[in-house]
Formats: C-alpha cells, structure tokens, sequence
C-alpha cells in the first residue's frame, strides 16, 4: 500500500514538474491535470478487480466487498449524470468506465459469492 501511495504521489510530482516548467497555456495544463485526475479515478475504480484472477481459479469472491462496489456504481452513476449534464467528457467518461467497472464487481461477487467482509 506504501509503494502505490508513493507512486502516485510521484506521478502528481512529476504531472506538476511538467505543467509548471514545461507548459504555458492554461489549457494545455488543465488538460494534464485532467488527464492525471482520470488515470487515478479508473484505477480506483478497478482496484477491487486486483483480486479477479484468485477469485477465479478459487471461485470464492469473497475479497470483494459488494457494498463498496456498489456504491462506487451509485457515485459514479451520479457523476456520469452531472458530465452529460454540463457536458464534460472528462467528467463521464471515466465515470462511465467506473459504473463498467463495478458492475463487473458486483457480477463477479453474484457469481462466485462468498463473505461479505
């Protein structure tokens, strides 16, 4: 857990290096900190699908947690609607991808069961 909190808090250095020394425009850095932004939220979004291959060959879905999981599609379904609203891709586009993702999660923890803690 100590590496990939360290290494997203080098990507968000590096990410700020880059747009402090390197870019002028406004725009182009907001497009990096979107871009940097987003990466992070897919990520946190497939995290619990870190464990889909031990679920698979054990069929115990146990180390998925489905109120996490859904909750995760409930906000992400939430944000998805607030983007096409103001129509921001950068908004739901990674959000729908969060909604993919859990539900993945959730058909997966159906699927297999097991505890849900």
């Amino acid at each position: 857990m100590e590496k990939v909190a360290v290494g997203f808090a080098a990507v968000h250095v590096a990410a700020s290096f880059v747009t402090s020394l390197y870019l002028t425009s406004p725009k182009q850095k907001q497009l990096v900190a979107g871009y940097v932004a987003n990466v992070i939220l897919v990520i946190y979004y497939g995290a619990p699908l870190s464990t889909l291959a031990e679920v698979l060959a054990t069929k115990d879905a146990a180390s998925i947690f489905a109120p996490l999981c859904a909750l995760n599609g409930a906000n992400g379904l939430l944000w998805v609607t607030y983007g096409l609203t103001i129509a921001d891709p950068f908004v739901w586009v990674p959000n729908s991808m969060g909604v993919v993702l859990a539900a993945t999660q959730l058909a997966v923890k159906g699927a297999f069961g097991g505890a849900t803690a």
